[in-house]
């Protein structure tokens, strides 16, 4: 019999913990054991239709295997368990076929033939301390489960207290972690997998932690997968973005901060978008021990360490005896923050102050270098430069910051 592996769920749960975790194998191939109780039960059934009636046989270390036809691939699924037991039940409410496994691993082996030769290499392994398979209802229920998985396909390791599988969806809960072969981990409360809408959701205290230091955490989060073609005729499956709402923090090594409403992680350019709702009281904002930065929108480059700011974007700055403030309409921030640069739209001007310092400047781009060995900042502007401000110039100023005219 073929049976077809769907490439979801992250592989359809590794195909149902791989080969029904632990019940859909004797569901593909609806075992002699099963075919009996459906007989026995049946005649019995037709005399004493209104008594409940239930059977149950137990076995200890169960070995199964399937094998699966996938491109020009063939893949075998090694089931063992410590212990399983098959149920029957006739009730009013139906009949119901379960069967339970205690201790129990799964293996998805790939055989392939090279230069005339077979060979046979480990894909995914599965392992989990119970699996209930509900043959009525199709429905999977495992406990302390494990998937590990060595092909190049959505996650290296995924873990959860409780996964359960039904028509297409599957739900993990208690402690969720899920590592990619990139190295970034997830960690969630509850995440559910859609195989049809190609979209898996995770919830309750979401983290997204990269090997570079950088992580997101936001209430919950969206990951977005595509079909990928792969060497023989198999396809994989790639995360494209995660789309997280809610709280949402990006940091870096507990050196910096960006707080929004929602971010957008486009993984494949290494990009991170985020935003606020609209609101004309509603700002996202960078920090780091030195001050903040309040803006509309950001664009973080994870590669090169840059970040842009946008839109009504207040700046305030303390570092040692230093008390800088600016207002612009965008920020970019350059090499970790060694160069920052002020830019403003079509008309418009840049304000920059330094109290300590008693600098003004007005300029349509203004930058700020640092230079860490001298301690000292070198502020240059661009484009028609003043060093005074204008009345309505400090007037805008003072609508957000606590500063006195210089000359007053």
């Amino acid at each position: 019999m073929k049976y077809r592996v769907p490439h979801f769920l992250p592989v359809s749960a590794s195909i149902l913990l791989l080969g029904g975790c632990f019940g859909i194998l004797t569901f593909t191939t609806f075992s002699k054991n099963t075919e009996s109780y459906e007989e026995l039960l049946g005649r019995i059934s037709q005399f004493e239709e209104s008594r409940e009636l239930q059977a149950e046989q137990g076995r200890l270390g169960v070995k199964k295997e399937i094998w699966v036809n996938e491109g020009k691939h063939r893949l075998q699924v090694a089931l063992e368990a410590d212990r399983a037991d098959i149920k029957y039940a006739n009730s009013l409410q139906g009949k119901e076929i379960i069967e339970q496994f205690f201790w129990v691993t799964a293996t998805l082996l790939e055989d392939s033939t090279v230069d005339g030769a077979s060979t046979n290499r480990a894909l995914k392994s599965a392992r989990a301390e119970e699996a209930e398979y509900h043959y009525t209802s199709q429905t999977l229920e495992a406990a302390n489960i494990e998937i590990e998985d060595f092909s190049p396909v959505i996650f290296s390791f995924l873990s959860s207290d409780h996964l359960s599988y039904r028509q297409g969806i599957m739900i993990l809960s208690g402690h969720v972690k899920m590592r990619f072969p990139d190295g970034m981990v997830l960690n969630c409360g509850y995440a559910q997998f859609d195989e049809k809408s190609r979209h898996a959701h995770f919830f309750e205290a979401v983290t997204v932690s990269n090997l570079d230091g950088s992580r997101l955490i936001a209430d919950q989060m969206v990951l977005v997968m595509e079909e990928v073609p792969r060497g023989g005729g198999s396809i994989a499956q790639e995360v494209l973005s995660l789309e997280a709402t809610g709280n949402v923090v990006l940091s870096k090594d507990r050196q910096w901060s960006l707080t929004a409403d929602a971010a957008r992680y486009d993984k494949m350019g290494n990009l991170v978008e985020l935003s606020v709702k609209e609101d004309p009281d509603a700002y996202l904002f960078f920090a780091d021990s030195r001050g903040k930065i309040h803006a509309r929108h950001a664009v973080f480059d994870l590669h090169s360490q840059e970040c842009l700011l946008m839109g009504d974007v207040k700046m305030v700055h303390r570092e040692g005896p230093l008390e800088q403030y600016a207002l612009a309409d965008r920020v970019k921030m350059i090499k970790g923050e060694k160069e920052i640069r002020f830019f403003s739209d079509q008309g418009k001007r840049v304000l920059f102050y330094d109290k300590i310092n008693r600098l003004q400047m007005s300029a349509p781009e203004i930058s700020v270098l640092k230079d860490s060995q001298k301690n000292k900042n070198t502020v240059t502007g661009k484009g028609k430069v003043r060093f005074h401000f204008k009345d309505e110039e400090y007037d805008r100023l003072r609508q957000y910051f606590l500063i006195e005219k210089v000359n007053e």
